[in-house]
Order: structure tokens, then C-alpha cells, then sequence
């Protein structure tokens, strides 16, 4: 069987992303895929044996191409809904979804030590990154309120792309002890 090789950092949003879609299409254990961890040099370079230059994840396919925007790498027809109603609904989604991780991102390397010798930190540009990302926010609780796939507890549900986007971005502002749902205009 080939094998595809997954280029990606072990913390963050990203990776989160990429296993949760991976173990939705079983192709988490080996001999599918093989995981190699990147780590970030003292000079901010992202390094791995074998892994092209830019940002992770990325994933190596068995013909030795690369799939480098993780969104384009996880897009598949099914997971984006069956009927154009459900596939508008999971654009949308996925597009507040991922305007709020990188509003999320911006913030976290405005005010973390880990990217102090790469840029210029600034309180105020990550408080107004955080501002936005949960005005981004906001508007999601409507398309998930009356979502049929929530129905019995979510037992039947079809994941979707934007689910995989969601859940591991709200876990990665957990994981910077920032509750992004802990709004009164949130209540679900």
C-alpha cells in the first residue's frame, strides 16, 4: 500500500485540524500515513527530515507531490454535505471558523514569549485579535442550532470539514486558557 507522509508541528490549531479529519477517514494508523513531527529551530525555521520549505501541516502524497494549504489537503466532497443547503451552511462555517484561527493565531504570537525574536509583541493588536475572533464567533451558534446531525447526541452525525476546523480551534484556546465560548451572547 502507498503511503502518505504528514509534515506538522505537535501543538497548535493545524495539527488538531489534520488528525481529526485523518481518524474521521481511518487513515490515522499506519501503513496509511506516516507522522513526522516538526520542531521550530532557535532561528523560527520549521524542520524535519525530508520536509519541503513553508509552514505545516503538510502532506507528502505517495508520488512525491505536496498538498501544502491544509484546508485544500482535507477538502474532500463528502465531508462538505449532501444537499447545497448543507454545503453552504458548511462554507459558511468553515469560513468564520477559520477567519477566527487566524485572527486566534495573530493574537497568540502577538503576546506568547515563543515568538518574541521573530516580531514586534503588542498587548493591544492581540487583544483586538482576540475582539474579533469572538465577533467572528458570534454568528456560529445560529448555524449550529437546529442542526439535524446533533440530534440524538450526535450519534448519527456526518462530520464535515468544518466540524474538523471548529473543534480542534476552540481546544487550541483552551489549551491558552482563553474561553472563546464564554460569552453571554453563546449560550449554546
Amino acid at each position: 500500500m502507498t503511503k502518505l507522509e504528514l509534515f506538522l508541528l505537535t501543538w497548535g490549531n493545524s495539527p488538531g485540524r489534520v488528525l481529526i479529519y485523518l481518524q474521521e477517514k481511518d487513515l490515522i494508523e499506519p501503513p496509511h500515513i506516516k507522522i513526522t513531527p516538526v520542531t521550530v529551530s532557535a532561528a523560527g525555521q520549521m524542520e524535519a527530515p525530508g520536509k519541503p520549505p513553508g509552514s505545516v501541516p503538510i502532506l507528502m502524497l505517495p508520488n512525491g507531490s505536496f498538498i501544502k494549504q491544509e484546508l485544500a489537503g482535507l477538502s474532500r466532497k463528502n465531508m462538505r454535505g449532501n444537499t447545497a443547503e448543507e454545503r453552504a451552511h458548511t462554507r459558511v462555517v468553515l469560513a468564520l471558523t477559520d477567519e477566527a484561527s487566524n485572527l486566534f493565531g495573530f493574537a497568540a504570537r502577538k503576546c506568547t514569549t515563543l515568538f518574541v525574536a521573530l516580531e514586534t509583541s503588542s498587548a493591544e493588536g492581540s487583544r483586538l485579535a482576540i475582539e474579533w475572533c469572538k465577533r467572528d464567533l458570534k454568528p456560529l451558534e445560529a448555524y449550529y442550532e437546529g442542526d439535524k446531525r446533533l440530534e440524538n447526541g450526535g450519534e448519527d452525525a456526518a462530520t464535515t470539514i468544518a466540524d474538523c476546523a471548529l473543534f480542534p480551534f476552540l481546544q487550541y484556546s483552551e489549551m491558552h486558557a482563553i474561553d472563546l465560548l464564554a460569552e453571554p451572547e453563546l449560550l449554546n
